[in-house]
This record gives C-alpha cells, sequence and structure tokens, in this order.
C-alpha cells in the first residue's frame, strides 16, 4: 500500500479492469501486395528451403548488408483508452528490428533478470513461477534499460490513420 487508503500498483489491485480488452492492427498504408503477403504467414519449413536454393530467399549469412540494416527502423504505437474515453498514446522504436535490436530486447532482458532480481515487478509481486509477458515480468527495469540503449519511448498525438480504425 502507498500512502493510507491508496492502493499500490504493484499489489495486483490496479492491473486490469474488469472491462479490459486488448486488439492489434498493423497500418500499411497504400501496399496491398505486402498486406496480402503478410496476412498468409511464413510458408512451411520445407518450401522455404526450396525458395532458398531457387535464390528467392537468403541462404544462411547472405542476409541484408550493414547498410541496408543503418536504413531500417521500427515502429510501434501503443494506444490506451480509459473508461471514460480519455486515450493516452505511446510508441517504442528503434533501428534494424531484425539483428542489433532484437539484440538489445533479448541481451537487456537477461542482464535484468541476472543483475536486476530484486527490482522486477515479478519479484516485488512474490511471483515465482508460470508464465509472464515480458512487460508484466521485467516492466520498468527493461524500459530504463532499453531506453539506455537506443530504443525510444514516446508519448505522442494519434497519427490520422490510426485514428479512423
Amino acid at each position: 500500500m502507498g500512502a493510507e487508503g491508496e492502493a499500490h500498483p504493484l499489489d495486483g489491485s490496479l492491473l486490469y479492469s474488469k472491462d479490459f480488452g486488448y486488439n492489434e492492427r498493423m497500418v500499411l498504408g497504400e501496399n496491398e501486395d505486402a498486406a496480402r503477403k503478410l496476412a498468409r504467414g511464413a510458408p512451411p519449413a520445407e518450401k522455404r528451403e526450396e525458395m532458398r536454393e531457387a535464390g528467392r530467399l537468403p541462404k544462411q549469412g547472405e542476409g541484408p548488408s550493414a547498410e541496408s540494416r543503418a536504413k531500417s527502423f521500427f515502429k510501434m504505437i501503443f494506444v490506451g483508452e480509459s473508461e471514460s474515453g480519455q486515450k493516452l498514446v505511446t510508441s517504442v522504436s528503434g533501428g534494424d528490428p531484425g539483428y542489433e535490436e532484437t539484440a538489445k530486447f533479448v541481451s537487456e532482458s537477461a542482464l535484468a533478470l541476472a543483475l536486476q532480481r530484486e527490482q522486477l515487478p515479478a519479484t516485488l509481486l512474490g511471483l515465482r513461477g508460470g508464465v509472464l509477458t515480458p512487460a508484466f515480468a521485467l516492466g520498468h527495469v527493461l524500459k530504463s534499460r532499453l531506453h539506455t540503449a537506443g530504443i525510444k519511448f514516446k508519448h505522442e498525438k494519434l497519427p490520422q490513420q490510426i485514428s479512423k480504425l
């Protein structure tokens, strides 16, 4: 508990409301071909091997060049809406998600577990097992480590194309 009568955000009483809902959307702009390809998902392993042999997919070690990766980036936008209709928009962004940034997320998560276990939300709640998302288990500790590693977290205005969804 915080001050007298106040709930502490990690005591379990403020985790989710009874009306909590969740959904995901992907904004692709005008590229319908990309949307169709993403909706199909990855082909089976045998088909991917055929595609590699035919030169349609890169073989191991033939990934994108350093120059290509330097031009890549990702940006995720999260929109939260309260029961009263108030919206909060936050973005997470960084460089190439396929190599450098994925390594940051994995490495910083491992370092948080190894070096800051006692500060983690899951530890503070006394959770010792089960399946937890990185955001729930590692919380502010991981966010701080990622920020230091160059991942950007920003509060934003709701982009026009998303406000229409």
